[in-house]
């Protein structure tokens, strides 16, 4: 999943990377703690379901699907891109087992 911060180039502007870095991992411990696995699940599972109602499209019922990749840091890597490759790795897994469900990373 992913999240804009507001006001967030300020802090590197005024105070430098370094300590924009270290908003960002405050702000991931702060995610981390505020939801349990399996809210995160909830959520994505709910963007599932209502992806899946159909669309009206200039008079057409269009029907779509979602497949959802999550990745969580640190424990699905502690690199700046190791979360995002294992996200997309759990969507492809989605997809391949049937498509509109969620995964989670399987990594430790």
């Amino acid at each position: 999943m992913f999240l804009d911060l507001d006001d967030f180039k300020p802090v590197n502007d005024k105070l430098g990377h370094d300590s924009g870095d270290f908003l960002l991992q405050s702000v991931a411990t702060r995610l981390r703690r505020s939801l349990r696995e399996s809210d995160t699940m909830a959520i994505a599972k709910k963007i599932c379901r209502r992806m899946s109602m159909p669309f009206e499209v200039k008079g057409h019922s269009i029907a779509i699907s979602a497949s959802i990749g999550i990745a969580m840091y640190p424990d699905h890597g502690e690199r700046e891109l190791e979360p995002l490759k294992h996200a997309d790795e759990a969507m492809y897994e989605a997809k391949q087992n049937g498509r509109n469900q969620a995964r989670m990373c399987a990594r430790a």
